[in-house]
């Protein structure tokens, strides 16, 4: 099991919270969302939801992401897939392997857990630093780490 900490802010009041994870997490793409917490399970196509008030989790599988190699998403290394949140909803962003193409899939936030839509884009994640969804819409960073980037 891995214990996580993890601060966040709740009605101006500030709440600290550890958590005992069943399933083990992987990257640093993870997001909060609606009472949940949702990640990357370590080495699996899976996305998990830990439900922050009841103490369970759930699992979708993400078809044809990477879960080990060197696919990563992004220029960074780091995730194989990044979560993504705006009024809409709750986004995954990831990589297809085979093609390097991006899948941007918006997933059904009630315990659950299920696809709603998934795109497959011809933009390859790998020219990129970060890539976020807002208002519906995917944009892409060029760099996270140069002093100026673009946002496509």
């Amino acid at each position: 099991m891995l214990i996580k900490t993890f601060s966040f802010y709740y009605h101006k009041m500030y709440i600290l919270q550890s958590l005992m994870l069943s399933i083990s997490l992987q990257g640093n793409a993870h997001v909060i969302y609606n009472g949940a917490f949702y990640y990357n399970r370590h080495n699996k196509s899976e996305i998990v939801r830990y439900d922050l008030e009841h103490k369970n989790t759930h699992t979708l599988n993400a078809p044809l992401v990477a879960t080990e190699g060197d696919n990563y998403l992004y220029t960074t290394n780091y995730n194989y897939m990044d979560f993504s949140v705006d009024e809409n909803g709750l986004w995954v962003i990831y990589g297809i392997p085979s093609s390097n193409h991006t899948v941007v899939m918006k997933v059904n936030t009630t315990p659950k857990m299920e696809i709603q839509y998934m795109w497959n884009i011809s933009i390859n994640h790998h020219l990129f630093g970060e890539m976020f969804v807002a208002c519906g819409v995917l944009y892409a960073v060029d760099s996270i780490t140069e002093r100026n980037s673009k946002i496509r």
